[in-house]
């Protein structure tokens, strides 16, 4: 209905009732649209070993504290044992596995 020149953060709901959150930054008037599913490479970890980073990132957009502290706990686990570890709940890798990084 309208721009209410607050930020925040709204959701998009797609077709198969996913919800996609909508960070709306009116100081500059554009949206960033995320996924629905969080981002998580921790079962990629051995391929990203391999890359040699000097340091991994963890960024967050509309996840709950919660949601947070499990990410960093996985995230840890996965990067100092020697496989990657796959978490129960749904995730994306966004485009890793096809060399994008």
């Amino acid at each position: 209905s309208g721009c209410t020149g607050k930020p925040g953060i709204t959701f998009l709901t797609d077709r198969y009732k996913k919800k996609f959150p909508v960070r709306n930054c009116c100081r500059f008037c554009y949206n960033i649209i995320y996924n629905s599913e969080p981002l998580y490479l921790g079962a990629q970890a051995e391929r990203i070993r391999a890359l040699c980073p000097k340091r991994l990132r963890l960024q967050f957009s509309a996840e709950s504290g919660e949601e947070v502290k499990e990410m960093l706990e996985l995230t840890e686990q996965a990067f100092m044992s020697e496989q990657g570890i796959v978490p129960e709940f749904a995730y994306t890798q966004g485009h890793f596995k096809r060399g994008i990084i």
